[in-house]
């Protein structure tokens, strides 16, 4: 199952659909994060995640820095404030939007 998040830069502004990101159900969810926006690629710190330590893992860039991807466990209703880096190689941005996870707690 994977999730899916389009980012898109106008005017040096980082904007994300869908903001809050919905996990989606069940559990282990990859979460990819796409760049639409020629010119503009993900660092290795393209998606960084607060507070998410042994919720998310599996951190990797994509098809040559147009695609971030982390795994969710999504085992918990929790929400996740996360930072979106981009840079078109000479100007780095970033944005802080919002992970809801929709998972179920595992006993």
């Amino acid at each position: 199952m994977a999730t899916q998040a389009t980012v898109t830069i106008a005017n040096n502004v980082i904007s994300v659909t869908p903001d809050p990101l919905p996990a989606g159900n069940g559990q282990n969810v990859n979460i990819h994060w796409s760049i639409s926006t020629d010119g503009w690629t993900f660092p290795s710190n393209g998606i960084v995640i607060a507070n998410g330590t042994g919720v998310f893992s599996d951190p990797e860039v994509k098809d040559n820095g147009k695609t971030f991807k982390w795994k969710d466990k999504n085992d918990n209703n929790l929400s996740y404030k996360y930072t979106i880096n981009v840079t078109n190689g000479t100007t780095p941005l970033s944005k802080d939007p919002t992970i809801q996870n929709q998972g179920q707690s595992i006993s």
